[in-house]
C-alpha cells in the first residue's frame, strides 16, 4: 500500500447500518480535519493528476474572474 493510501486508510472510520441496515457507511471527516494528513493526500493528488484546469463544469457556470 501507498503512502497516500496509508494515510486516507488509517483516517477512515467505519460506521455500521448507517444511513441503513446493512450499509457501511466511510466516514472522511477524521481525514479532513486533520490539516497536514489533508494537505499531503491533496498535494499526492495533484502531483498525479496535475493542476490541469477542470473541463468538466460549463464555461457559463464558471464564475466571471
Amino acid at each position: 500500500m501507498s503512502d497516500l493510501a496509508e494515510i486516507v486508510a488509517s483516517h477512515i472510520v467505519d460506521v455500521p447500518d448507517f444511513p441503513k441496515q446493512g450499509i457501511l457507511f466511510k466516514d472522511l471527516t477524521p481525514l479532513f480535519s486533520d490539516g497536514p494528513a489533508f494537505r499531503e493526500v491533496v498535494d499526492g493528488i495533484v502531483a498525479h493528476y496535475g493542476q490541469a484546469r477542470s473541463t468538466w463544469w460549463p464555461a457559463s457556470r464558471r464564475a466571471v474572474s
